[in-house]
């Protein structure tokens, strides 16, 4: 459940709402618009990557994921707020350094476990990242079977604190490193 719940994070975050923003806030000058927002908060996100992943490297690795779950789970809750470009830029601010700070640990949890799989490393990546596209599908194919009965821009903006309420699954992870 934490590894279906991680994925839909990344699928939430990286592909839906860049959708969202680009069709339902951004009418004119989309990709402009989603280059400045990008940019930005990417910037801060690599400004800050190097004392997260010092932190990921220290036994400070579990509060770190346990916050940033629970504030990237509000992020997702904010998301139906953002009207203009200074919304989205400081929503983005805020939300990538937070990803940052959940993924990283995660993914090195998640690595140790497979280690710990003795003969079975490829296998344990499999079965995981097979989970995580299932959620993923499942989240896709929910979404579309939505929008025929609503409106598809309702939908993208609604479900955002859908997901952030079902990303607080990552918590209940099980990885020896992040206990």
């Amino acid at each position: 459940a934490a590894h279906a719940a991680f994925e839909l994070d990344n699928i939430a975050s990286i592909a839906i709402w860049p959708l969202y923003v680009g069709v339902g806030l951004f009418a004119t000058n989309t990709y402009a618009k989603l280059g400045i927002a990008v940019s930005i908060s990417t910037g801060v996100a690599l400004l800050a990557a190097w004392s997260i992943g010092k932190i990921v490297d220290s036994a400070k690795s579990r509060s770190l994921y346990n916050g940033a779950v629970a504030v990237n789970a509000v992020i997702h809750g904010l998301r139906i707020f953002p009207t203009n470009l200074f919304g989205v830029v400081a929503l983005n601010i805020i939300n990538d350094p937070t990803t940052a700070s959940f993924r990283m640990p995660y993914t090195k949890a998640l690595y140790d476990a497979a280690d710990e799989q003795e003969g079975y490393r490829i296998a344990y990546i499999t079965s995981t990242m097979l989970v995580g596209s299932l959620a993923k599908g499942g989240y896709c194919l929910t979404l579309w079977w939505l929008m025929h009965f609503y409106q598809p821009i309702h939908i993208l903006k609604w479900h955002f604190p859908v997901v952030g309420a079902l990303t607080l699954y990552m918590l209940i992870q099980q990885y020896r490193a992040l206990r």
